[in-house]
């Protein structure tokens, strides 16, 4: 039986894999306000190899992950 993407979140964050994590919230729509979101992309994206980038536009990557990972435990361990 195939788990859920909300399942797959949690057993993600519990496994301390919070990359593949966000690759899967990032997908979410409704979840999440749309600032929730451009946070949970950043974290996504710099933890991807694209943190530099970020970091020329003036964005605190790691700031946003914790942000993002912050996010993403209150929400789904915290049930």
């Amino acid at each position: 039986m195939k788990m859920s993407k909300t399942a797959q979140v949690i057993q993600y964050l519990k496994d301390g894999d919070l990359r593949s994590a966000l690759s899967i919230l990032k997908t979410f729509r409704y979840d999440f306000t749309r600032e929730e979101r451009r946070t949970i992309q950043i974290a996504y994206e710099s933890m991807a190899g694209k943190a530099k980038f970020y970091e020329s536009l003036g964005i605190n990557t790691q700031l946003e992950i914790e942000k993002a990972q912050k996010l993403a435990t209150t929400k789904y361990l915290s049930i």
